[in-house]
């Protein structure tokens, strides 16, 4: 496992940390160790779901590639990368993950949100 302390006893997976300070780093490491697409930090957020709420296609694209799996993972909200997407409103991650797993559409999180739910607050924060 790639992790590190921060703070009182709390951990991030260092992966985690480049992907708010550098995609093309974080792109980097992926490539050469596409293991660490499978690392989830201390709320359940494997590093697809960080880049997909952050509506970045291309690095999602590369990690749905190393683990497509990823795409049904929950974070300890029950929230799938799809739910993130949908907060971003990039519509292209969107797409991917609805090919990667189509049920995800269907997924309520812990709080009875469908990703649907999060668009269209998204959109309505955006008009």
């Amino acid at each position: 496992m790639f992790s590190i302390s921060v703070g009182n006893n709390d951990y991030l997976v260092v992966v985690h940390q480049m992907i708010n300070d550098c995609d093309i780093i974080a792109s980097s490491i992926f490539e050469k160790f596409p293991e660490a697409s499978k690392e989830a930090d201390n709320q359940g957020y494997l590093p697809l779901h960080y880049f997909c709420e952050k509506g970045n296609d291309e690095m999602a694209s590369k990690l749905l590639e190393a683990y497509p799996e990823g795409a049904t993972k929950t974070d300890e909200q029950g929230r799938l990368p799809i739910h993130g997407a949908c907060i971003s409103g990039n519509d292209k991650v969107v797409s991917m993950l609805l090919e990667a797993y189509p049920d995800g559409a269907k997924t309520k999180d812990k709080i009875e949100n469908l990703p649907l739910h999060y668009a269209c607050i998204e959109a309505n924060d955006k008009a």
